[in-house]
């Protein structure tokens, strides 16, 4: 079969000018001024009382992007870092599995007074080398853990100018015990007036805010009680603030894996989730770091309509990654079509007709408002079953199997192997789902997606591919299959994976399934990668467990070069799609209650937004490519 999209074609497209390069600023950490500063006072604002004046100064040298891991600082004071009330020292035993070789330590005795506080302050002078920063439009995070039973009820933030204080967010009732990332949308806080606590006016507040010259963490009891030695950690202090998301000034001069994929007419992406919007970092990474993205399919309405061929959908979140990825010179995949998870039980419940206007409908308006934009389509998400066997259909109704777990049955209610739209083995609403799509786009590429399907002899990946051939030589257009592949290693118990131990012989698997498509006229995308590492088997309290660590980490950086080698080396390969940009919260697919695996070390880019061995990897193939 003809390509139809080319990665010569994909050049034209993808390649745009980028503009100035993006102001990246590095903290320079110098000689010593530490100045004391008083706690913030944590009382609502008195408007009875005469208010301070803080005189308005020049506008401060804006620095958009900042980040500080607190590495190979060996005086704190001496790069301004201090406390008026505690001691800040440097902590290298109970530091966070992605954070370095040290943190930092606020230790003292808290008092017993309701909001007493352990602080640590940072000099925006010695952390930036200028007197002030404007925070007024930024996004600024950090990482935070506490260890057990401490008086510590909430972690906050606070900006300084002289001696007037703003504490613009509380963390509250966080988990003790374990590392959290924080992130106060700073621009928010100042255009609504909703900071936390302060004894200034709004003018004065927002004063202080945009002529920050300290930034002061603090760790806060919220009732009374006695005084108790504590301590809390701080880690990767950073900030961010762009001003529009849809047209970033990228920076060209250094190595990327976009720079080097639109080089080498390849497409590397990363998924776009929604919320990831919500922390500018994400976006940006993505953009700078990637040349494609994804954005999935509309949400059903919960109500079922009244007339389903006239149903509408809600498009702002599709319209928002479109100008994200237009605007940022990006291609876009997108999703139609169907799929078995994630329905409100009146599509899930719905007649054979009802089914098919139903998707008739979708496509019709998501293919018809982005048809031309979107290179390639996943009409239909993962048909077939868990054992690879067959098809989820309607004959495989089970609403207790996930009774005792309430977010499975929350996406899956019938089951994982149900699905409305198969009945049996008719599988003729997903052909007339593909056929529809054709209608509406021509030169789109029509894919279906599935896991477990990339490796050749498996039965899913089997029964996978008869099923794309019985389509075709029955003039169904369909273009490819989709190869999820979430894995983790080593695997726990139950992953269906060949063992990745053996790493070539895996890899060596999936590119004979890749050739194979490719004899039969067949492209195929990889469209959900992850290898997250698995580390709740071992001590990384001893050496042993450190070094465990370190092999499975080599052991990511082998997969992820594996499978980018596979995309440059299978012209029939027409991309390589990351789940997500970086380990945050969320992002795994092992990260859900559903698979209760809380810690993501998945992707290539650390929780901090920081480059992983992985990430050098990936580079290395593409510049060798």
């Amino acid at each position: 079969m003809k390509t139809k999209f080319s990665r010569r074609d994909f050049l034209k497209v993808s390649l745009v000018s980028l503009g100035a390069a993006f102001l990246a600023a590095c903290g320079r950490l110098v000689n010593p001024t530490p100045t004391a500063s008083p706690t913030p006072r944590m009382i609502p604002i008195d408007t009875a009382k005469p208010q301070p004046t803080i005189t308005s100064t020049p506008e401060p040298v804006d620095i958009p992007i900042y980040k500080n891991s607190f590495e190979e600082i060996t005086d704190l004071a001496a790069n301004g870092i201090t406390s008026a009330k505690n001691e800040v020292r440097i902590n290298t035993q109970n530091v966070d599995y992605q954070s370095g070789k040290q943190s930092l330590e606020a230790d003292g005795t808290i008092a017993g007074a309701q909001y007493s506080s352990l602080t640590i302050d940072f000099s925006v002078k010695k952390l930036t080398g200028q007197d002030e920063i404007n925070l007024s439009n930024k996004q600024i995070g950090f990482n935070f853990f506490s260890p057990t039973d401490i008086p510590i009820d909430n972690i906050g933030i606070s900006a300084i100018a002289g001696t007037q204080t703003v504490s613009l967010s509380n963390f509250p009732n966080l988990d003790t015990g374990k590392w959290h990332y924080l992130l106060a949308d700073v621009k928010s806080i100042y255009e609504n007036n909703s900071w936390n606590y302060t004894d200034l006016s709004n003018d004065e507040a927002r004063q202080v805010i945009s002529h920050c010259q300290k930034i002061q963490i603090y760790g806060l009891r919220a009732s009374e009680g006695a005084a108790t030695p504590t301590s809390f950690l701080i880690d990767d202090l950073n900030w961010i603030g762009i001003d529009d998301l849809n047209h970033l000034a990228l920076n060209d001069s250094v190595d990327t894996i976009r720079k080097y994929a639109n080089l080498k007419y390849l497409r590397v992406g990363a998924v776009m989730l929604p919320d990831w919007f919500n922390d500018q970092w994400y976006p940006y990474t993505l953009a700078q770091e990637f040349n494609m993205t994804t954005a999935g399919a509309m949400t059903t309405p919960e109500t079922k309509p009244a007339d389903i061929s006239a149903m509408n959908f809600d498009y702002t979140v599709m319209d928002q990654m479109l100008a994200f990825a237009q605007g940022n010179g990006m291609l876009l995949r997108g999703g139609t079509g169907g799929n078995h998870a994630e329905q409100p039980l009146w599509l899930l419940d719905a007649s054979y007709d009802e089914l098919k206007a139903f998707l008739e409908r979708k496509i019709e308006l998501d293919i018809g408002r982005y048809g031309g934009k979107v290179y390639s389509w996943g009409v239909f998400n993962e048909p077939v079953n868990d054992a690879g066997n067959g098809f989820r259909n309607r004959q495989r109704k089970n609403p207790n199997e996930y009774a005792n777990d309430p977010f499975a049955r929350s996406i899956l209610p019938y089951g994982g192997n149900y699905s409305p739209f198969v009945d049996g083995n008719d599988t003729s609403l997903i052909e007339a789902a593909l056929i529809k799509a054709r209608q509406m786009d021509p030169n789109g590429m029509l894919y279906i997606n599935d896991f477990d399907n990339e490796q050749i002899g498996k039965q899913k990946s089997e029964f996978f591919y008869n099923f794309l051939i019985g389509m075709r030589d029955k003039g169904v257009p369909i273009d490819g299959g989709g190869f999820e592949c979430h894995r983790m290693f080593p695997q726990k118990p139950g992953d269906p994976a060949s063992n990745l131990e053996d790493l070539d012989a895996y890899l060596d698997s999936i590119d004979r399934n890749i050739k194979r498509y490719a004899a039969a006229g067949l492209k195929v995308e990889f469209t959900e990668f992850e290898c997250q590492i698995r580390f709740d088997d071992i001590n990384l309290a001893t050496q042993a467990g450190k070094d465990e660590l370190a092999r499975r980490a080599q052991k990511q950086v082998e997969m992820y070069a594996g499978f980018m080698k596979l995309t440059a080396e299978n012209p029939n390969v027409l991309s390589f799609t990351i789940w997500a940009v970086a380990d945050k919260p969320d992002t795994s697919a092992f990260d859900t209650p559903y698979f209760h695996f809380p810690y993501p070390d998945s992707f290539l880019f650390d929780k901090n937004y920081n480059r992983k061995p992985a990430y050098q990897a990936v580079l290395d193939v593409l510049k060798n490519a």
